[in-house]
């Protein structure tokens, strides 16, 4: 995601798009990557852990980044204003999401994971983000 600069806008993705955001859908039983590193390097060092991420979560970053679901917005904001209980809502509640909070969240989770290694991870396996791509498929009609 480094040096990655969306050009998306709130509210707007092209069907092409959505389309191919929503294919991922489809990939949700594949797993998203594992955490690495941690090893001890010496007596008082070790390597820090990071989370090595699978095909499946560098091709839905890439997708996100680059088709307009990430979108340039004040999100720590708009995580202060409310928006962090739409981040953490369960992942049933996103179901009714529109476009926009669907792109609000999947953004804010793509930010908070620059600075809190394993934030995607987490939302990927406590179900928050299998349901937002749920309901991109949704949205793009498949």
């Amino acid at each position: 995601m480094a040096g990655v600069v969306s050009s998306g806008r709130l509210g707007e993705i092209a069907s092409a798009d959505l389309a191919a955001l929503a294919a991922f859908a489809d990939r949700l039983g594949e797993p998203c990557g594992e955490w690495a590193g941690g090893e001890k390097l010496g007596e008082n060092s070790f390597l820090m852990p990071w989370f090595d991420h699978s095909p499946m979560m560098t091709g839905f970053i890439g997708a996100a980044c680059e088709r307009g679901l990430v979108v340039p917005f004040d999100w720590p904001e708009w995580m202060g204003q409310g928006g962090d209980r739409l981040v953490h809502a369960p992942p049933e509640a996103m179901a009714d999401y529109s476009l926009e909070d669907v792109q609000r969240v999947v953004t804010a989770i793509l930010r908070a994971d620059r600075f809190s290694e394993g934030a995607l991870a987490s939302a990927f396996e406590d179900g928050r983000m299998p349901a937002l791509i749920r309901r991109l498929a949704a949205l793009a009609g498949a």
